[in-house]
């Protein structure tokens, strides 16, 4: 399953808690996951289909549209797109493309992530033609793409060079020569502290952009890159928790909300920031573990995975009211929610009766 994606990297802290992977290594592999012996789902989520051995989605739009990566039998990796009057169809593969993975979707359809080509590059999709976005100027021929806003903005990151050789990873900002076009430049975001590196991986409609950087210390800090004018390509990087140890940002909304994870007392847990209020802490289940909060709505619902008191991941949707509660899976023991939308729709990857990891749609409540 979805074995390249840079996230999964930090996302695998819920497994290994005191493993911390800085953003200047190599653009890294996420472990095939060991799947437990099913259990009872506890709501109705629904099985958006597999055209291979396994999917798993991992961004939605506004209008519903959903996309994610798929496995085939041979191995191989390919992305999908998913609308309720299509079902699951193939994304159109780079030339030369080994593997691919969509991450986020916007309502005009397109959507962007990475391939194999035949290094990692960050890719847009527009009409299902794929577009190589390319690198950084001076980087080494790697990056990926994670978010994408309603204009056809891309963040993600790149590899960048410095005066003495390959220098890791800066965060990027792709801007369309015209709306949902697909030509444009890609900018440098920068990072926290000179010579460290960053990554994004989500950005709202104003250009906000929402990713994790080092700080002086090495460590990995969350931070919201906001720009001087409403989606401009000048901005400024602020560090969300400066006084904390470790957090990562993944998920951005229009209200200026971004989650993550953090360190907290008793492990690594999900976390809301806002302006107003700062870090907050949203836990996790009664009796787990670690938590991360993943894509969060124009309404502040929450939604990510966290361990059980088993240990098994489960797929959540929190609110300030409500707390967390459990999305429940398609008969199977592990789920995982990546990503919500204003209509209160989430998507993951949950597994089934059989065994088998499917892309999930759910309707929050």
């Amino acid at each position: 399953m979805r074995t390249n994606l840079l996230l999964s990297a930090t996302i695998a802290l819920l497994g290994l808690s005191a493993c911390r992977d800085e953003p200047t290594a190599a653009l890294a592999d996420r472990p095939l996951r060991t799947v437990i012996a099913a259990a009872p789902a506890t709501s109705g989520p629904q099985d958006l289909g597999v055209l291979g051995t396994g999917a798993q989605a991992f961004g939605i739009s506004s209008n519903g549209t959903v996309v994610g990566e798929f496995d085939l039998p041979s191995g191989e990796i390919r992305a999908f797109i998913w609308t309720a009057k299509t079902g699951i169809t193939q994304l159109s593969s780079p030339a030369g493309s080994t593997q691919d993975w969509a991450s986020a979707v916007n309502d005009a359809g397109q959507a962007a992530g990475y391939s194999q080509v035949p290094s990692q590059n960050a890719i847009l999709w527009t009409k299902g033609v794929a577009y190589n976005l390319g690198t950084l100027a001076g980087g080494d021929g790697a990056s990926a793409a994670h978010g994408i806003n309603r204009i056809g903005e891309v963040v993600g990151e790149s590899s960048i060079t410095g005066p003495f050789g390959p220098q890791g990873l800066h965060a990027l900002l792709w801007v369309p020569s015209a709306l949902n076009g697909t030509t444009g430049t890609m900018y440098d975001l920068g990072t926290l502290v000179t010579d460290g590196s960053s990554r994004a991986f989500s950005v709202n409609e104003a250009g906000q952009v929402g990713g994790t950087a080092s700080t002086a210390s090495g460590a990995l800090h969350a931070f919201l890159w906001t720009p001087n004018v409403p989606n401009g390509t000048v901005g400024t990087m602020v560090d969300l928790e400066p006084g904390g140890t470790y957090s990562e940002a993944y998920g951005l909304n229009d209200r200026g909300d971004v989650v993550g994870q953090h360190d907290a007392a008793g492990g690594v847990r999900a976390f809301i920031w806002n302006a107003a209020t700062g870090m907050r802490d949203i836990g996790t289940f009664p009796g787990g573990g670690n938590s991360a909060a993943l894509g969060v709505d124009r309404l502040s619902r929450v939604v990510g995975f966290a361990l059980d008191g088993s240990g098994q991941r489960r797929p959540f949707v929190w609110t300030s009211k409500t707390g967390m509660q459990d999305l429940g899976t398609l008969g199977g023991a592990f789920g995982e929610a990546w990503a919500t939308n204003p209509k209160g729709q989430a998507v993951g990857t949950s597994q089934t009766t059989s065994g088998q990891i499917h892309a999930t749609l759910w309707t929050l409540p």
